[in-house]
């Protein structure tokens, strides 16, 4: 009797972490996978991006979040990027919270050098107040995607893990960037084809008129 009580048990604990299971994995926003860019798109994304200043920065997700022991301005965060492993990362922001996707620059990273004030600098594992911090949370400012220098780069909660921060910005943030861009370049190629034309048409004429003086220049010498 005690060995069916006990199983009985042990099958229930197992059913209840299994149902909670589900239900952390319900809470969980299902992520969005992106359509693929054109071969157009793509260029005009690369075009975009040309000034920004970061490299190997992708959207991550906060997975945990606690206090630092040894100092009150500071909190310890578990970051995931999608990938095999989660990253500890220690910040000061305050608007961070478990559940945000954010703008993660693992080690090995490049972003803003804010020291230099000019060109990157590779993101290093460090200590701070004694425990590890391997990556760091960006804010727009940091990657060059825009002025804000306080708050973390957030993304919606859809955003797919992993993907390149420059790209998920413009598609997800700010896609009038992308349509601004495409509508420019398309009006620059109209203004070179009508400048081509227009160079063509009058090559066509200067021949034109040559042909017409030689040919009068003929008939006065025949004549």
């Amino acid at each position: 009797d005690k060995k069916d009580k006990k199983d009985k048990k042990d099958k229930k604990d197992k059913k209840d972490k299994k149902d909670k299971k589900k239900e952390k994995e319900a809470d969980e926003p299902e992520e969005k996978a992106l359509p693929p860019l054109s071969i157009e798109e793509a260029k005009t994304l690369k075009e975009i991006l040309k000034k920004c200043v970061f490299q190997g920065v992708v959207v991550g997700l906060v997975k945990t979040m606690s206090k630092h022991p040894k100092a009150d301005n500071l909190m310890c965060l578990t970051v995931s990027d999608g990938g095999f492993g989660e990253a500890q990362v220690i910040t000061n922001s305050k608007t961070v919270q478990p559940g945000m996707k954010v703008a993660f620059a693992p080690v090995g990273s490049e972003v803003f050098d804010e020291e230099l004030g000019m060109g990157t600098t590779s993101v290093k594992a460090v200590k701070l107040k004694g425990i590890n911090s391997a990556g760091m949370l960006c804010s727009e400012k940091l990657l060059g995607l825009g002025e804000e220098a306080e708050a973390v780069l957030q993304f919606p909660a859809d955003a797919p893990l992993g993907l390149d921060v420059g790209e998920a910005y413009v598609r997800l943030i700010k896609p009038e960037m992308l349509e601004e861009a495409r509508a420019k370049a398309e009006e620059a190629k109209k203004k070179a084809e009508e400048a081509a034309a227009a160079n063509a048409a009058k090559k066509a004429a200067a021949a034109e008129k040559k042909k017409q003086e030689e040919e009068a220049k003929a008939a006065a010498a025949g004549g």
